[in-house]
């Protein structure tokens, strides 16, 4: 494996550097050698046991156990023969589909009219999670995570990528 990794990358005219980490837990492994090498991405193929999305949560996870001050990093799964999965590790601005963007514009037009012009955007989002987080402490957190579910399971248009 590590001949092939050198040799696609000398086609490429990159440098490449194997390293070996022994561990207990491969997603634990990655994300410290990331961050002890002060890595900006981390590049991983596809698992046997697991699809990519669930391979990408669990890198994530990893993540999130590590001390602070964590350094973000973001994680590319490549995929033969279909688009690289992309995910940034932690806190970031979210992905937005447009249809999400002009929701929260809709909404945020409708409170200008009573809040003025010192209203923003971001005013609107961050109220928007102060609900949610009360919702999922509370008696409507089922309630939550079914529209999440639903949200989750609605198709998007796939020529419309969300926006960073």
């Amino acid at each position: 494996m590590f001949s092939h990794v050198v040799e696609v990358a000398e086609k490429e005219g990159k440098p490449v550097e194997l390293l070996v980490v022994p561990a207990v837990d491969p997603f634990d492994a990655m994300v410290q050698s990331a961050t002890n090498l002060k890595a900006s991405r981390l590049v991983t193929g596809v698992s046997a046991q697991m699809h990519s999305e669930e391979l990408a949560r669990r890198i994530g996870l990893a993540w999130e156990k590590l001390p602070e001050p964590r350094q973000p990093f973001s994680l590319e799964v490549i995929r033969p023969g279909r688009p690289s999965i992309y995910v940034n590790l932690g806190p970031h601005p979210p992905r937005l589909w447009p249809d999400d963007v002009d929701r929260l514009h809709e909404i945020w037009l409708k409170l200008s009219e009573g809040l003025g012009a010192q209203l923003h955007h971001r005013d609107v989002v961050g109220v928007a999670l102060r609900r949610l987080e009360r919702d999922l402490g509370d008696t409507r957190k089922p309630e939550v995570l079914d529209d999440i579910r639903k949200d989750m399971r609605e198709p998007r248009d796939s020529e419309r990528p969300p926006t960073s």
